[in-house]
C-alpha cells in the first residue's frame, strides 16, 4: 500500500485520543504533534534555550522544564507574543513532522489539534475532524462554526451579551 497521510484534528474532549487508539490498533503509524511540541521544549534543547532567552526564566518550573500552561496563558493574553512563540516553535516542530513522515509507510495519522492554524494541511492527503455535541464535551458554551462567518459572529455577540448582562460566571455566593 502506498502511503496515505491523514490529518486528524478536533476540539478538546471530542474523542481524538479514542480515534487515534483505534487507528493505531488497525496498524496506522501515529505522529503526535503535541508530543513533538513537548520534545522540542525539553530543557537544553535549542528551542528551550531560545524560549528562555526570549521570554525569560519566569516560565520555567523549579526543575527547569518549561511551564507550557503558564506560558500559554500569558501568550493568549498577548497576541504579538503568541505569534513570536509560534515563530520560534512551529518551524522545528514542522521539521520533525516532515522527517517522521518521510520515514513512514502505509496509513499515517498526523494527530494535530492545530492542523489548520499551524498550516499543516499541505502535508496530509485527507483531513478528519472529530466532533462531538456539547452534552458529550461537557462544555459550558459551544459556538457552532459550521455555518457562515456572520452566523459565528452572531453567536459570539450573543454569548458576549449573555456574559456581560447577566450575573457573573463562577461559584455562587450564599
Amino acid at each position: 500500500m502506498q502511503r496515505l497521510v491523514i490529518g486528524l484534528t478536533g476540539g478538546i474532549a471530542t474523542g481524538k485520543s479514542t480515534v487515534v487508539q483505534v487507528l493505531r490498533q488497525r496498524g496506522a503509524t501515529i505522529i503526535d504533534a503535541d508530543r513533538i511540541a513537548r520534545e522540542v521544549v525539553r530543557p537544553g534543547h535549542p528551542v528551550w534555550r531560545r524560549l528562555v532567552r526570549v521570554f525569560g526564566r519566569r516560565f520555567l518550573s523549579p526543575g527547569g522544564t518549561l511551564n507550557r500552561q503558564r506560558l500559554g496563558q500569558w501568550v493568549f493574553q498577548h497576541p504579538s507574543q503568541r505569534r513570536l512563540l509560534e515563530r520560534i516553535t512551529h518551524p522545528p516542530i514542522i521539521r520533525q513532522i516532515r522527517s517522521r513522515l518521510k520515514n513512514a509507510h502505509g496509513v499515517v495519522v498526523l494527530d494535530a489539534p492545530l492542523l489548520f492554524e499551524a498550516r499543516l494541511t499541505p502535508l496530509v492527503d485527507k483531513v478528519v475532524v472529530v466532533w462531538t455535541p456539547q452534552t458529550v464535551q461537557h462544555a459550558d458554551v459551544v459556538l457552532d462554526n459550521s455555518g457562515s462567518r456572520t452566523a459565528l459572529f452572531r453567536q459570539v455577540r450573543r454569548f458576549w451579551r449573555d456574559i456581560t448582562t447577566h450575573e457573573p460566571l463562577g461559584p455562587k455566593s450564599h
